[in-house]
């Protein structure tokens, strides 16, 4: 039936997407199916499924299979006719081939990325995919490849007007890059060549391709030359640097499956040159922030105490808290943390009013409540709600996930103030679907279709009046209002508690509520697909054969809305298949 529903499908990305789920479905017990699979779809396959599919083979022990995997998704991009992004798509795949364990193809593909440099030299920082590549190849291990091209490249330096920023910075960059793959003959010739562009330049130009150069020569490793050029050029390296640290996080990490050593090691160094208490703080924060968003362990009890700037501080403690809450499933330790801190008074997250502070302790008390510890649940939830309410922005919006855990705690009288700080319908709503989400998990429905109604009958206080449509809006195409917005936001929640009734098996409920549903939102089959599932669990297999087949038509025949239509069919197919 699986292989049917597959067949069915037209050729193009619907099908190809369809086909990688079901290959991801088969490759543990028929690994040569699956990748039969994949041979007839990676054309028009998304990458990330792709990518999934190689760590699982890999995990598997198939690295034949993730090899072949990873290997036609770079063959797709290399393939690809818009060649705006082929080099940067090129880097992420060798990305993922490193982190599969496979550095000689991506090493292969680092070199093949180099056919498609675009050699561009009209950005602000000319070259700079090839910039990138070439850094990318030192940071590997393999800063060979880079040569002769690269040295190839900086000979296209004379395109670039003499004097200008451009020039200046691009100067700069390719000495930094130069020192990092150990070309040194190359680095020396960079920095004579800054030298004679300074002859040229402007006075301002100058002031600002110098602090490039300082940056340059720090980042590149080259702490001492940094510090001495600073001195000469009258400032300093935290002067110089002031907003270097994201950047060169971000250029030594991207395209990376984590952070190297050596990336780490100059990093250490740049900090513990800095000037000010001010700039290693901000240089912590961010390390701390880029190893999160890499997925690697800050371990703030060692970066915490080398922060001694108050605000950074701060911003320490909130980046902690969202570790240890959301990344650990630890918001007891995130609670610690934060009190704490205030007992030391030394940064206090409430007084900051902080939106990074308030996400942070709203991410914490809803992990409090799920956890059952009340008391601090409370007091971090008052906090929060102080917070927002004195928020005076234009796009401030309430901490939804925190409502739906009160909610799911039974605490529905601390969701009245909520209610009553909300300045906007649209925010009334909003509070209103989070707790009926939160009810719904805790197998209230009657609660839940309560709040539902309710957020319903403040759909009438939305404004409808018609909005002003954007040159780029499709014609024939209304532009909706911002009451149908909140409709279609409330609509979707209600089809969600549908999905909740089915996943608890309240099988009859959930049919009852189908019924009433609008079936016009997007994603409307998820509950239908959710019912034929529990009523399998029900023993009611006819029942749920009828309404998948009701379910196809539907879609089929427009009278229910078609997105994720492959989504719909490879879950039927999974169902069918499953013993």
């Amino acid at each position: 039936m699986a292989a049917h529903l597959l067949q069915a499908q037209s050729e193009g990305p619907e099908r190809a997407r369809l086909a990688i789920d079901r290959a991801r479905e088969i490759a543990a017990t028929q690994p040569d199916k699956a990748m039969e699979l994949v041979r007839s779809a990676w054309k028009e396959a998304n990458d990330a499924p792709m990518y999934l599919l190689a760590e699982f083979m890999t995990e598997e022990g198939n690295e034949a299979a993730a090899r072949e995997i990873l290997t036609l998704v770079r063959q797709a991009r290399s393939e690809d006719p818009n060649p705006s992004a082929k080099v940067l798509d090129l880097l992420f795949t060798a990305g993922e081939m490193a982190a599969n364990g496979y550095p000689d193809l991506a090493r292969e593909t680092h070199v093949i990325a180099v056919g498609f440099l675009p050699g561009d030299v009209s950005s602000p920082v000319g070259f700079s995919d090839e910039l990138r590549l070439a850094r990318l190849m030192g940071l590997y291990g393999w800063p060979e490849a880079a040569e002769p091209w690269f040295s190839a490249t900086y000979d296209r330096i004379t395109e670039i007007p003499e004097g200008s920023f451009e020039r200046g910075m691009v100067l700069a960059q390719f000495m930094s890059v130069a020192r990092i793959i150990d070309n040194i003959s190359l680095f020396d010739r960079a920095s004579a060549d800054l030298a004679a562009f300074y002859v040229t330049a402007s006075p301002e130009v100058r002031a600002q391709v110098q602090s490039a150069e300082v940056s340059a020569l720090a980042e590149s490793g080259e702490i001492e030359a940094a510090k001495t050029r600073a001195k000469a050029y009258g400032t300093t390296l935290a002067d110089s640097m002031a907003s270097g640290a994201r950047f060169f996080l971000d250029y030594e990490s991207d395209y990376t499956p984590g952070l190297f050593r050596d990336t780490r090691d100059r990093y250490d160094r740049m900090v513990a040159a800095l000037e000010t208490d001010t700039a290693k703080g901000a240089f912590l924060v961010a390390l701390a922030r880029k190893l999160m968003y890499k997925k690697i362990d800050p371990e703030f009890e060692v970066l915490l105490p080398r922060v001694t700037d108050p605000a950074a501080r701060f911003e320490m403690v909130a980046e902690g808290m969202a570790w240890l809450a959301r990344d650990k499933g630890d918001p007891k330790a995130a609670a610690d943390l934060y009190f704490s801190e205030v007992a030391a008074s030394t940064s206090d997250l409430r007084e900051k009013g902080s939106i990074v502070g308030r996400y942070s302790l709203a991410l914490t008390a809803e992990g409090l409540w799920d956890k059952g510890d009340i008391d601090r649940a409370k007091t971090l939830t008052a906090i929060v709600l102080d917070m927002w309410t004195k928020d005076d922005g234009d796009n401030r919006s309430p901490e939804t996930l925190l409502i739906r855990a009160m909610a799911q705690a039974g605490q529905d009288a601390l969701i009245t103030p909520w209610l009553e700080g909300a300045r906007l319908p649209k925010e009334h709503a909003e509070i209103l679907i989070w707790a009926a989400r939160g009810k719904a998990a805790g197998g209230d429905f009657d609660m839940a279709e309560d709040y539902i109604s309710r957020a319903r009958a403040t759909l009438e206080q939305v404004p409808s009046e018609p909005p002003v449509v954007p040159k780029w809006w499709p014609k024939d195409r209304p532009m909706p209002t911002e009451r149908d917005v909140a409709r279609a936001r409330v609509e979707s929640i209600a089809l969600e508690i549908i999905t909740e009734m089915a996943q608890q098996d309240q099988v009859d409920r959930a049919l009852r509520a189908w019924a009433l549903a609008d079936k016009s939102q997007a994603w409307a089959w998820r509950p239908a697909l959710e019912i034929t599932r529990a009523e399998t669990r029900a023993g009611r297999a006819k029942e749920a054969d009828a309404m998948r087949i009701s379910l196809i038509d539907d879609l089929l025949s427009g009278a229910m809305a078609p997105r994720g239509m492959a989504g719909l069919i490879a879950g039927i197919a999974q169902d069918i298949a499953a013993p």
